[in-house]
């Protein structure tokens, strides 16, 4: 990781990472004197996502959370109270939403639905959140074999079929307060 000013003059490399480790999402608080990141490691064949707290001045670094669940996209409050990203739901597999507590790295989670959400980013009062949002949907259709062109699986007397049609996704942009008094 590297920072530099704006003209890309006096680049200087802050973190280095070696192996299998990835780092993303890098974002500078409010008043640049701390920089989150996303830290994702592999640990014998084990992901584990982490958020970074990094000093660039010191160049010491400490782990806000560890888990196995991939934590995407991050934002910052402005007062630098906490945290918002999406990460992956370990019960549904899904992308909520959460609200990170700075400095104690308390989870709250701020969605709880079958939802996707995709990218956060905040308004400079740090009161409104925006996300996409997609939803998925599975059709299953049954039918007459002779009806279908091109069969998943038939009954076993061959003239009934079930086919996947794949997913339908729809997508949407949705606005949240940071306290979740509209959900």
């Amino acid at each position: 990781m590297s920072a530099n000013a704006a003209d890309g003059s006096n680049e200087q490399v802050h973190k280095i990472v070696q192996g299998e480790a990835v780092i993303r999402e890098p974002r500078f608080s409010s008043d640049g004197r701390t920089i989150y990141f996303v830290r994702r490691d592999l640990d014998d064949g084990v992901e584990n996502w982490s958020m970074i707290v990094f000093d660039p001045l010191t160049s010491s670094e400490s782990v806000l959370i560890r888990q196995r669940e991939r934590i995407g996209e991050l934002a910052v409050l402005h007062d630098r109270s906490a945290l918002l990203t999406n990460a992956t739901d370990p019960i549904s597999n899904r992308r909520q939403l959460f609200y990170v507590a700075l400095p104690n790295g308390k989870v709250t989670r701020i969605t709880n639905d079958i939802k996707t959400y995709i990218g956060v980013s905040i308004d400079r009062a740090s009161k409104t959140i925006v996300t996409a949002q997609r939803t998925e949907e599975a059709r299953v259709f049954v039918g007459d074999s002779d009806d279908m062109f091109s069969m998943s699986a038939f009954s076993r007397d061959g003239k009934r079929f079930a086919v996947i049609r794949g997913r339908v996704m729809t997508d949407a942009v949705m606005l949240y307060s940071v306290s979740g008094s509209d959900r």
